[in-house]
């Protein structure tokens, strides 16, 4: 959760707290509750083991982070792909570098599609990689394949 606190310090500090949506407390609300939800975890310990409680685990995660995205945010989401319609906010700036991590290694490791249930954080997901900014700050799935290789057995 560090990530989280910093990436907060530094909207507040040098973007006025607009990612988080400091000035409506609805969205606020909203973003933190999504930040506060996710957990990475389950997902990085059936990676590793292959434990299928660990999985489990992970996709109660992220049926509770689609009915955030579908049900409490519905009224953003028919503005756009993202938690709080057409901009990104926290949430997205939080989740999705987990999320790129996690699609890049289960996919290769467990070959598991993690967001195949999940259409609302699958769009988010797909249209927040599109963004230029996105694809200039990432790693090659290479790259993690590469790194995280030590840490993981693969899927026979």
């Amino acid at each position: 959760y560090e990530s989280a606190i910093v990436a907060q310090y530094l909207d507040a500090k040098f973007n006025q707290g607009r990612l988080h949506r400091k000035d409506d407390v609805q969205a606020a609300t909203l973003v933190q509750l999504v930040i506060a939800q996710f957990e990475a975890r389950p997902w990085y310990q059936y990676l590793r083991t292959g434990d299928e409680k660990a999985k489990e685990q992970g996709v109660e995660i992220l049926k509770e982070l689609e009915t955030i995205f579908t049900v409490n945010a519905k009224a953003y989401r028919d503005q756009g792909p993202y938690l709080l319609g057409a901009e990104l906010s926290g949430a997205e700036i939080n989740l999705f570098p987990f999320f790129y991590r996690l699609d890049v290694l289960l996919g290769h490791y467990r070959k598991l599609d993690f967001l195949a249930d999940f259409p609302a954080l699958r769009a988010a997901f797909d249209a927040a990689k599109a963004r230029k900014t996105f694809q200039q700050t990432i790693r090659t799935p290479e790259y993690l394949i590469q790194q995280f290789a030590p840490h993981f057995n693969p899927t026979p």
